[in-house]
C-alpha cells in the first residue's frame, strides 16, 4: 500500500532531499543525529525519525520471526531424526526439504525490509513525503 501524504511538508530544496535520503538509507545513529541537527527542516526530520522507528520495529519483528523460524526448524530436525531413526528415510528427507521453508520466509522478510528502505530513499531523494504504513502516521505526530 503506497501512500503519499496528503499534506506534504513545506517545499524542500535539493540539500534537504539529499539529507533525508541519507537518513532513510543509513538509519541508526546517522538518522538520530540528522533528526536532532536539522531542527528547522520538517521534511528531513520526518524521514530521519521514520527510519529510526521503522528500523526498531523491523528489528523487533525480525527477532520474533527468527524465534519462530528456529523453533520450527528445530521441530523439523527432531521429526527428521525420529523418522530416520525409525527406519523411515522418507520422513527424514521430507523434514530436510521442509527446512528450506523457514529460511525462505526470513529471506523474503529481508527483501521486504530492503524494498521499503529503497522506496523511502527514492521518495526522499525526489522530494516526496512518503509514509511507511503504520510507522509514518506515528512519526507524523512528532514532527
Amino acid at each position: 500500500m503506497v501512500m503519499i501524504m496528503a499534506e506534504a511538508f513545506e517545499k524542500t530544496d535539493k540539500d534537504s532531499t539529499i539529507i533525508a535520503a541519507i537518513a532513510a538509507l543509513f538509519g541508526g545513529i546517522i538518522a538520530i543525529l540528522i533528526y536532532f541537527l536539522k531542527k528547522d527542516d520538517r521534511f528531513v526530520r520526518f524521514y530521519a525519525l521514520q527510519e529510526v522507528v521503522f528500523s526498531i520495529a523491523a528489528g523487533l519483528a525480525m527477532f520474533a520471526l527468527y524465534m519462530v523460524v528456529f523453533g520450527l526448524s528445530f521441530a523439523l530436525q527432531l521429526i527428521g531424526l525420529a523418522g530416520t531413526a525409525g527406519g523411515n528415510a522418507s520422513v527424514g528427507l521430507l523434514a530436510g526439504v521442509l527446512m528450506i521453508v523457514p529460511f525462505a520466509i526470513i529471506g523474503m522478510a529481508f527483501l521486504a525490509y530492503f524494498a521499503v528502505k529503497i522506496f523511502a530513499v527514492y521518495n526522499a531523494f525526489t522530494g516526496k513525503t512518503w509514509e511507511i504504513p503504520v510507522v509514518g502516521k506515528f512519526v507524523k505526530q512528532y514532527i
